[in-house]
């Protein structure tokens, strides 16, 4: 009777997502702590594929678990059709990215970097596969599981792919990102090669986003050490495409090895 049920309901309104979290009546009994703090890890959308990768299950059984949520109209919402879906498994989201905070907030510290981690690796496998997921997406991953190496190589990608599609601010904040992380990568020819990388693609695009005037990041200043074994750099093809302020930016940070 829906008289009855009202102080339930109204209890667990009061509550919010506390009780989305912690009641097992809000949960399947698939959907175990491991489940929602993956699929909270994957971000507001996630794709049901990546999820049965990160926790070791088969496609089906992790699909039929998130549609018992989505029919549930707990905190998984219908997957809505986006342009260009068309014959594509759309992905599942979350109700409201509150949710979503809340169970990625509850993991422990640990837990979550080993998420970050274990979902980079299926995107980056899903990728190689002929997925399309941006290096941002796997950048973010790699940084938050506290792999400098493979994070840089991803932002050094994303920054690039920014530079080319006209949004230096973004290709800026990437950059300013990814070379906090170099002081946590190995010693080696590929670190220097990725530093040089970024360290011209943020000149780039500070200069178009800033002016030749603006004052400089803290980290366009950090001095670079140079290394004879230097393997081409990604950016080449953005130095040899660009304009002839570009070039000179470039020449400019190579002048500074």
């Amino acid at each position: 009777d829906l008289l009855e049920e009202r102080p339930l309901l109204k209890r667990r309104r009061s509550q919010g997502s506390t009780w989305l979290v912690s009641s097992p009546a809000a949960r399947s009994s698939m959907w175990e702590w491991r489940g929602s703090a993956a699929a909270a890890v994957c971000g507001v959308e996630f794709r049901v594929e990546t999820l049965a990768l990160v926790l070791g299950l088969d496609l089906a059984s992790v699909a039929l678990a998130c549609d018992e949520l989505v029919r549930e109209h707990v905190w998984l919402a219908v997957p809505r059709a986006s342009e260009g879906s068309d014959g594509l498994e759309l992905p599942h989201s979350f109700k409201h990215a509150l949710f979503r905070q809340v169970l990625y907030d509850r993991t422990p510290p640990s837990a979550r970097m080993r998420l970050h981690r274990e979902v980079g690796a299926a995107l980056e496998g899903e990728r190689a596969a002929g997925v399309a997921i941006p290096p941002s997406e796997l950048a973010t991953h790699f940084d938050r599981g506290r792999q400098p190496m493979a994070a840089l190589r991803c932002y050094a990608e994303a920054a690039e792919a920014a530079l080319l599609n006209f949004s230096p601010a973004v290709c800026l904040a990437l950059t300013e990102r990814a070379r906090t992380l170099v002081p946590q990568a190995p010693e080696g020819a590929e670190r220097d090669a990725l530093e040089l990388t970024l360290a011209t693609l943020q000149g780039m695009s500070a200069f178009h986003s800033l002016g030749a005037g603006a004052q400089r990041s803290p980290h366009s200043s950090v001095p670079m050490r140079c290394s004879p074994e230097l393997p081409s750099i990604r950016c080449a093809r953005v130095c040899c495409t660009g304009s002839a302020t570009c070039r000179a930016c470039a020449a400019t940070t190579w002048r500074r090895w």
